[in-house]
């Protein structure tokens, strides 16, 4: 006889496999059942819960802000540490020696070169 397979945690269906029978004894593992699962139904997943079969709503993914979209793809093309490197190249080239920088900006350029100098490109 067929048996139904189903997650420990979740409830929800695995597998079918088949009934083990032992000197004519039906050996039924845990998480499973004999009930035979719901059909499968978009945006559900099937759980074995409350010893019945039941649909579960898949959760909606919320639609990213195009900030989120944007940082995905930054990273994705253009890893941080080339943004910085390049942000920092173009200071270094319209910066003169005489050049007045917020305070917070050229701690922020210390710090960067600092790393830069640490881990230099091989």
């Amino acid at each position: 006889m067929t048996i139904y397979n189903y997650d420990k945690n979740t409830g929800e269906y695995l597998f079918s496999s088949e009934e083990i029978v032992r000197n004519g004894v039906d050996i039924i593992p845990a998480f499973t059942t004999k009930e035979k699962p719901l059909e499968e139904e978009e945006g559900f997943i099937v759980i074995y819960k409350n010893s019945k079969w039941q649909y579960k709503e898949l959760p909606v993914k919320p639609e990213l802000t195009y900030q989120e979209k944007r940082e995905l793809e930054y990273k994705k093309v253009i890893p941080i540490g080339d943004q910085l490197d390049a942000i920092l190249k173009a200071f270094e080239m319209v910066l003169g020696p005489d050049s007045q920088l917020p305070t917070e900006l050229v701690d922020i350029i210390d710090k960067w070169q600092s790393i830069k100098s640490a881990y230099p490109k091989t």
